[in-house]
């Protein structure tokens, strides 16, 4: 799932930009829609582990929150310095 998020703002960073803070215009507007799909699909991972629904909501913000600063960090080149890491090569 942060991966996905990852590549789609690298790939897309003035529509992820354009999402962060947006004010909704009513129960019809695309953005709403789309933020709904986003929220939702975390809520599915995170029951896949075990995350009770009375913690949901603090779960999901917190994976967003991550998300979003990650993002952030590297649009701006913030994380630049620091090497990605992976699996194989953090060991």
């Amino acid at each position: 799932m942060l991966t996905a998020e990852r590549a789609y703002v690298s790939a897309h960073p003035g529509r992820y930009a354009a999402t962060v803070g947006a004010e909704f215009t009513g129960p019809d507007d695309p953005l709403l829609a789309a933020g709904t799909r986003v929220i939702d699909s975390i809520a599915a991972v995170l029951r896949g582990y075990r995350i009770g629904e009375s913690e949901m909501n603090h779960a999901i913000r917190s994976i967003r929150s991550t998300m979003h600063g990650f993002a952030m960090l590297e649009a701006s080149r913030g994380s630049s310095g620091m090497p990605i890491r992976t699996r194989a090569s953090s060991g």
